[in-house]
């Protein structure tokens, strides 16, 4: 599964679901739902950061492991929907105070109602969190190299992986269509660093998937060549599964 520091938890898509006029709210009131997305989502990680912080007495660190925060923490289907919500409830609140129109108060109040649920489901269910937090690869390079027999339709991915078996979400796919090349060349661009050993390259052609295609993971500074011997691998999977988990406990009084 990503993690929550990777990319946004929801999409426009998710925002359909719980408000099928969100689309024609946004086109009339000229409302960017990409950029509303991100200041959630970024409202979003400092809202579990702030949580982490006043629950870190009850999380045993793992080896080489700093105190728990958003970067470790697994997206699940609750806090997809939360962040969903909050979104709505953003860009509502936003119109309500631009415009002062009722009907956009109502669903404001409505959206911060659900939200406060999906939250406290999230947190009474638990936070998700990994020792050690693989990113998410970014896109590969891909670039044709020399004169040979390499043709056809390709579809490749990266994954950054662990020193164990541990590997982070696979990047977006980046589709390559190859006539007459004698290899692929593959590499990363880097932004920062992370505990990760290296990368896997996966790929796939329009009619089948095949899977991983290196053998080992690759060095991160250094790039793979393909030169069109496929073959059938493992799949790359979600990315990493939680370690262990932090839940809001709820004292009840006596009596």
């Amino acid at each position: 599964m990503a993690l929550l520091t990777d990319k946004s938890p929801s999409y426009v898509e998710d925002l359909i679901s719980y408000d099928s006029g969100i689309l024609e709210v946004a086109k009339n009131e000229s409302v960017n739902l990409e950029s509303k997305l991100g200041v959630a989502w970024e409202a979003l990680q400092l809202e579990v950061d702030a949580f982490l912080l006043h629950h870190s007495g009850s999380h045993q660190k793992g080896v080489g492991s700093a105190g728990p925060s958003s970067a470790g923490v697994v997206v699940n289907t609750a806090m997809r929907r939360w962040h969903a919500l909050q979104t709505l409830t953003l860009v509502y609140t936003d119109l309500y105070g631009s415009q002062r129109n009722n009907r956009y108060q109502v669903k404001a109040n409505q959206f911060e109602r659900m939200t406060r649920d999906a939250k406290e489901l999230v947190l009474l269910t638990g936070l998700g969190l990994v020792w050690k937090p693989i990113p998410k690869a970014p896109k590969p390079n891909v670039m044709p190299e020399g004169t040979g027999s390499l043709t056809g339709t390709f579809l490749l991915q990266t994954q950054y992986c662990g020193t164990q078996v541990e590997s982070g979400a696979p990047s977006e796919e980046v589709p390559v269509v190859v006539a007459g090349a004698a290899a692929l060349r593959i590499s990363l661009n880097h932004s920062q660093s992370h505990p990760a050993a290296g990368y896997h390259v996966y790929l796939r052609t329009p009619d089948r998937n095949w899977g991983r295609q290196t053998s080992s993971p690759v060095a991160s500074n250094e790039a793979w060549l393909f030169g069109g011997q496929l073959v059938q691998g493992q799949e790359a999977g979600e990315g990493q599964a939680p370690d262990y988990q932090i839940r809001l406990q709820r004292i009840l009084p006596k009596g």
